[in-house]
């Protein structure tokens, strides 16, 4: 869902739940404009759970005073109401290289700490995993987790060895079935 497409849902809940114009709520609105309390706004998140089944932080909340600021939130500054739906992500690291020695996925630890709160981050390293159980983690995970996205990275595209070369990209592209993903997510 873009950005316009939850601002929208999120008008047409305002509207609905407040009795108000949609025109009149744009997103630099400031609630306290549109003369909504914070007991309406505690109704807002109500139905922004209900209506996307995820999890709203609390603590970004009690700093928003606009519908939508127009940037994600900064050090000290005011989270956006459009950011406060948490979505759960899930990084793979598709690795199984041990050779010459196991490497931590640093990259993409890297990428799992840019993610900032109130989403919620999970990594998954394939390198300690038997080929054979592959498979059954990643379903497994997917299953406990329950994540809205998945990211996928590999150590390297090939095993750097000139006198055995060996492609590893083509594993990783199996690493999360697409319809693995779809059975273990509704499993």
């Amino acid at each position: 869902m873009t950005r316009e497409q939850v601002f929208e849902k999120v008008t047409q809940k305002m509207a609905e739940l407040f009795d108000l114009d949609p025109a009149a709520i744009k997103p630099q609105s400031r609630f306290e404009d549109l003369e909504l309390t914070s007991l309406d706004a505690i109704d807002l998140v109500i139905e922004l759970q209900q209506m996307t089944g995820r999890k709203v932080s609390e603590t970004g909340l009690r700093s928003v005073r606009t519908v939508e600021d127009p940037h994600a939130p900064r050090a000290g500054e005011q989270a956006p109401a459009l950011h406060l739906i948490a979505v759960k992500v899930l990084l793979v690291s598709a690795n199984q290289t041990g050779f010459p020695y196991p490497v931590y996925p640093l990259g993409l630890d890297h990428v799992a700490g840019a993610i900032s709160p109130p989403h919620e981050v999970r990594i998954l390293d394939l390198c300690p995993v038997p080929e054979d159980g592959v498979a059954e983690a990643i379903a497994g995970e997917i299953r406990e987790f329950a994540p809205d996205a998945v990211g996928l990275s590999i150590r390297n595209i090939d095993n750097n060895d000139a006198t055995a070369a060996e492609a590893l990209l083509a594993p990783a592209r199996g690493a999360v079935p697409l319809d693995l993903a779809i059975r273990a997510s509704v499993a």
